[in-house]
């Protein structure tokens, strides 16, 4: 928020600092080229946690710096994850893969897969397996039938980029009971 004193001369920009070890050390003062109150400061870490500090600037100079923000941590979504695995069984696949290689700054909660029965030209809405391990059987599946599938980590951002599509798993079982036997 401006402050409610412009020193007698109209603000013409802020000045932000920003420090990622809890204020021990800040970072150079930059002007946000603006007199708006607001801006998005860039070129920051995934993962490392922030805070932050503004001033007003008038034709005088550089007013007073605020009391500090709260930590903030900037994030993206997650990674691809790879080696996706789908293995066959009744009704069933048993899907295994390995996590991204970056979370994107925030845990993995999550994977979200989906499935293609007609070799990627069409897919299931994606589904959420409900914890952040690396393996799932997805069930209901209709023996016979070739599925490709495809994984995507979630964290607090939200779904990250889908694996490359696995080799297609054919679920199955045994064949039915033979009848009409005759010696």
């Amino acid at each position: 928020t401006a402050p409610t004193d412009n020193g007698g001369s109209a603000i013409t920009n802020y000045s932000y600092k920003y420090s990622s070890d809890n204020g021990s050390t800040w970072s150079s003062p930059a002007l946000t080229g603006s007199s708006t109150a607001s801006y998005t400061v860039s070129g920051l870490t995934n993962g490392t946690s922030y805070i932050f500090q503004v001033a007003a600037v008038n034709a005088a100079g550089t007013g007073t710096y605020s009391s500090s923000s709260s930590a903030v941590t900037p994030a993206t979504t997650p990674g691809q994850p790879t080696n996706l695995i789908a293995t066959g069984a009744n009704g069933q696949v048993s899907l295994s893969w390995t996590s991204p290689s970056s979370n994107g700054g925030s845990a993995i909660t999550n994977y979200s897969y989906k499935y293609s029965s007609n070799s990627g030209s069409t897919w299931s809405t994606p589904a959420l397996i409900g914890s952040s391990s690396t393996r799932y059987n997805v069930t209901g599946l209709a023996n016979g039938t070739a599925y490709i599938f495809q994984v995507a980590a979630v964290n607090a951002v939200g779904v990250g980029t889908y694996s490359n599509s696995s080799s297609a798993a054919t679920p199955a079982t045994t064949p039915g009971q033979p009848t009409n036997l005759i010696a």
